[in-house]
């Protein structure tokens, strides 16, 4: 649109330069025949006397309605030019105006543009730094709750072993005393088997004892008998 408008300036400047020299050109022949016809008309402006003035006076009366007609003619274009000057200034300053017009939107377009790129950006920055703030939260809530289940876990697995040892231990007292009480029961056993072992032997050896007794007891009657 810049370069347009170069270009538009340009052609406008090598258009109004020939214009204005055909201007000044109309403007100087015009004054040259105002002057020539007023001094015809008006006599004795070449100097010449009232003999003079009246050998021109046919001449210039012959000539008079030309000349007018001429100056008319030369005034008629020379208002045409000023019109078409007048109307090219016009759309000049309307195609100036226009294209400033346009410029200006274009610049205010541009601006809104560059405003809605930037609180874009911004936006999304904020945006971000929330996501990240969020990302950061959540992160800690999951660090801490994996450290609660972790020490809850490892307070589940103490307790466990805890609890395990607990009843390995009772186990173990229940077996120490199972076998305490069978150790006793065997002796007990033991203790009574060798009584009655003992009593037995002693009942075999009394009996023994009172079947020699008898056997001398008899021998001793037989021998008395024969005797």
């Amino acid at each position: 649109m810049i370069n347009g408008d170069l270009l538009k300036d340009k052609s406008s400047i090598l258009t109004d330069e020939p214009m204005n020299i055909l201007i000044g050109a109309i403007i100087i022949i015009v004054i040259i025949i105002v002057c020539v016809f007023a001094g015809i008309t008006s006599g004795g402006i070449l100097g010449r006397g009232r003999i003079i003035e009246h050998q021109r006076i046919p001449v210039t009366i012959r000539r008079q309605p030309a000349e007018i007609e001429e100056y008319n003619r030369q005034i008629e274009e020379y208002n045409r030019q000023i019109e078409k000057e007048t109307t090219r200034r016009k759309r000049r300053e309307e195609d100036r105006r226009r294209q400033q017009e346009e410029e200006e939107t274009e610049r205010r377009r541009r601006e809104e543009y560059d405003r809605r790129r930037k609180q874009e950006n911004e936006d999304r920055r904020i945006k971000a730094r929330i996501e990240m703030e969020t990302r950061r939260q959540k992160q800690e809530e999951y660090d801490r709750q994996m450290e609660i289940k972790i020490k809850k876990q490892g307070e589940d697995i103490k307790r466990q072993h805890e609890e395990e040892l607990r009843k390995a231990k009772d186990k173990l007292r229940q077996i120490e005393q199972e076998e305490e009480t069978r150790r006793i029961k065997q002796k007990e056993e033991t203790e009574r088997k060798i009584k009655e072992a003992d009593i037995a032997r002693t009942r075999r050896i009394e009996e023994y004892k009172k079947i020699q007794e008898e056997e001398i007891e008899r021998n001793n009657l037989y021998v008395n008998t024969t005797s």
